[in-house]
């Protein structure tokens, strides 16, 4: 359980993904929260930080200098501008992440675009990156609009189109600053999603508040383990069920009342 000096920084921007109790306080309770030594990936990630000077306007340089580095650190091995088919014709996700080298090298050596039957039996999730700290819920209007610009321009319609036909159960969007989780059950809803402020984790230099970012977007987050789900599986099916059993136990607290309220008298 997080300390009282701990609950006053910040740590994650959970929009209904997942139940904000068990992010609050039950997450911290399981073992693979416990057992994370989070040292070395947090120094090495504070160190490229400290070295890196944004750039608002070039996406290039923001993938190249921070966020490549930044998956990389958290153990991802990925292709890059892999074709996906979509019914908006071919689309290019800036990233497909894989569980390791092997499955990467074998798609890698694919020709053709993939569609999500592909996908959902070798790659992870699909994750696209954007300008430094460019807003991530809204379009921005180009200054010469081109044509079939529109889609690029959101980048939450984006996220959703490449989960949606890649098969994959997760997503990662990314300004740099803002890392956010989608999954394929909620993407179309646009808002739903668990984000971290990337910098700020950093800055804070928290062990415990850092594996808010660590342990919700590494490598193995992703991946199932024999006889064990994978952690964001186990994340996202304990706040289901913790979630049922709350809206249980107000249904059972309110149904007296109600039963008496209704119940004919003799």
């Amino acid at each position: 359980m997080p300390s009282p000096q701990q609950r006053f920084l910040q740590t994650h921007h959970n929009h209904y993904l997942f139940a904000d109790y068990y992010l609050d306080h039950r997450v911290s309770d399981l073992p693979e929260w416990r057992a994370a030594d989070v040292g070395a990936v947090l120094t090495e990630l504070r160190r490229r930080w400290t070295a890196f000077t944004p750039h608002h306007d070039n996406e290039a340089q923001t993938e190249d200098e921070w966020i490549r580095p930044v998956l990389k650190t958290l153990g991802h091995v990925f292709n890059v501008q892999a074709p996906l088919k979509t019914p908006f014709g071919t689309r290019k996700p800036d990233y497909l992440l894989y569980p390791d080298e092997a499955s990467r090298q074998a798609a890698k050596a694919k020709s053709g675009a993939f569609d999500g039957e592909e996908l959902a039996a070798t790659a992870l999730a699909v994750a696209d990156a954007k300008a430094w700290d460019r807003p991530l819920d809204q379009a921005v209007a180009p200054l010469t609009p081109k044509k079939g610009q529109v889609l690029s321009e959101n980048p939450s319609l984006q996220i959703y189109i490449y989960v949606q036909h890649s098969g994959l159960p997760w997503g990662i969007l990314t300004n740099g600053r803002h890392w956010r989780l989608v999954h394929r059950a909620t993407a179309e809803k646009l808002d739903v999603y668990y984000e971290v402020d990337l910098p700020a984790l950093l800055d804070q230099g928290d062990p415990e508040t850092f594996k808010y970012f660590y342990l919700f977007f590494r490598r193995e987050a992703f991946i199932d383990r024999p006889g064990v789900p994978a952690w964001l599986t186990q994340a996202l099916e304990q706040s289901r069920a913790y979630a049922r059993g709350i809206r249980s136990t107000r249904r059972c607290a309110t149904w007296p009342r109600a039963f008496w309220i209704s119940r004919p008298t003799s």
